[in-house]
């Protein structure tokens, strides 16, 4: 096979071998991805009456606990395409921003309330989710690509 660029900048035989290398392919991380961030969405609009609310762990650790999985769902998708940093960042920023937007979704439902306290939880376990993969990135010796 020739070294020749592709179109889009890429090399054929680099991306032969990276598209042979990375189980599951991009359509079925951003479907996973998908999926989960409409589960997120639901969760927020539920009534807090609702069996989802009845965990026996506080609120922030929940807020935490979800969308950190985001942030490390949005690294696993995006790392296909971008760099570790790159995709840690993506990861980061997406699923805060995503959990700003469904704190909003609160606002049309007169029996949740929008709190800066699931705001900073969202944040933070995005945050730490992120530190941790960047360590063990650090641990394995793996940087960049």
């Amino acid at each position: 096979m020739s070294d020749e660029r592709e179109p889009s900048g890429g090399n054929r035989k680099s991306m032969s071998a990276a598209a042979a290398g990375h189980w599951p392919g991009k359509t079925l991380r951003w479907t996973v991805n998908l999926g989960y961030a409409v589960s997120l969405a639901i969760m927020a609009v539920v009534p807090s009456t609702s069996g989802i609310s009845q965990l026996s762990i506080p609120d922030w650790c929940a807020h935490a606990a979800a969308y950190g999985l985001q942030a490390a769902l949005l690294f696993w998708a995006c790392r296909l395409s971008f760099t570790r940093g790159s995709a840690m960042v993506y990861g980061f920023v997406g699923a805060s921003a995503f959990g700003m937007a469904t704190e909003a979704l609160q606002l049309l439902q007169p029996e949740r309330s929008v709190e800066l306290k699931d705001l900073a939880a969202n944040s933070a376990g995005a945050l730490l989710i992120c530190g941790v993969i960047a360590g063990a990135g650090r641990l394995s010796g793996r940087r960049g690509r």
